[in-house]
């Protein structure tokens, strides 16, 4: 019988390095939202609002991407792709901010808080951290799962890639206009310059809820 070649083989090349890897990335990215979020909530307990939550939704996004491209090899994914995916994310993130901003910024709390302070009282310290904070923190770390394959994904760009594209881009335009009007509608109102409960204009009147349309299909968009 022949002798064997004797071969080296790296421990990188076994496929379950890797995805050990990746597997705790995902619980390192996991608890540090989780960690965040917390913090976030002990600082509204302390100031008796909770608009320190809006923070985590224009820029937890960005952060995550970073954290993911900076643990990952250079080689790793698609450079084109990425660039896509950073920059429909940055966008995303700077309208978000943008609107808090608009609507109040620091200090503001938004008014679907504090009709929860008034249900639940002298509870709603610990209501908060479930139903605000750490609820949250499960709607976004699920959308995020999208950065992992979009930034790891290797083969070149197809119509696929700019469908999706197309898609993301189109929603953070549709959230953008629908902030637009509806600020404009809620300055009107504060100006006592219509009598109109709900916005029936522009936008709104083709749907209820357009700014949560182009939510709803910007991350999709990313999967």
């Amino acid at each position: 019988r022949p002798r064997s070649k004797n071969v080296s083989i790296h421990c990188n090349s076994f496929p379950g390095k890797k995805t050990m890897k990746d597997a705790n990335g995902l619980l390192t990215d996991g608890i540090v939202l989780i960690v965040i979020n917390v913090l976030l909530w002990l600082v509204s307990i302390y100031l008796c609002k909770t608009w320190p939550v809006d923070f985590i939704w224009s820029n937890w996004p960005i952060a995550h991407m970073v954290m993911i491209y900076n643990r990952s090899d250079r080689d790793d994914g698609n450079k084109d792709r990425q660039i896509m995916v950073f920059c429909l994310v940055v966008a995303w993130g700077l309208r978000l901010t943008n609107n808090f901003v608009a609507r109040g910024g620091i200090g503001h709390e938004d008014w679907r808080y504090q009709d929860m302070r008034v249900q639940f009282g002298k509870h709603f310290w610990w209501v908060s951290l479930f139903s605000v904070f750490l609820g949250q923190t499960f709607f976004m770390f699920a959308g995020c799962l999208s950065l992992y394959g979009a930034l790891a994904y290797e083969p070149s760009l197809s119509v696929v890639d700019w469908v999706a594209f197309t898609i993301c881009a189109t929603a953070i335009l549709l959230e953008a206009m629908s902030d637009i009007q509806m600020n404009n509608f809620i300055a009107l109102k504060r100006e006592k310059k219509t009598d109109k409960a709900i916005i029936d204009s522009g936008l709104w009147m083709w749907s209820r809820h357009p700014n949560y349309l182009g939510e709803v299909s910007f991350w999709w968009g990313l999967y």
